[in-house]
């Protein structure tokens, strides 16, 4: 037991390491998208080039047990570079908020 349990100790502090390197980079490219953060940032296109869904939070996120609620504001908006299609505002349709 005790020559496998050195060889699991091993297997498990390299792989932390690989998983905390990651969770790392993750973190960095997500701060990255929010310093340069625009009016598309958030937008993700899930038919292809016809709309963008609007996934921008509307109230931060809550924790009930289990359950993380997330609150999207899940709007369809005109892709970049695309023209308006009806019933599709573009960014350029919404006020500035200051």
């Amino acid at each position: 037991m005790k020559l496998s349990d050195g060889i699991i100790q091993k297997v498990i502090a390299s792989q932390l390491n690989k998983a905390s390197k990651t969770i790392d980079d993750k973190i960095n490219a997500f701060n990255k998208m929010i310093d340069t953060e625009g009016p598309y940032t958030f937008d993700f296109p899930i038919f292809g080039k016809k709309a963008d869904l609007n996934l921008t939070m509307t109230k931060a996120p809550g924790v009930n047990g289990d359950l993380i609620k997330l609150n999207f504001n899940g709007l369809f908006d005109t892709p970049q570079g695309e023209k308006p299609r009806t019933l599709l505002p573009s960014h350029d349709e919404f006020p500035e908020i200051h």
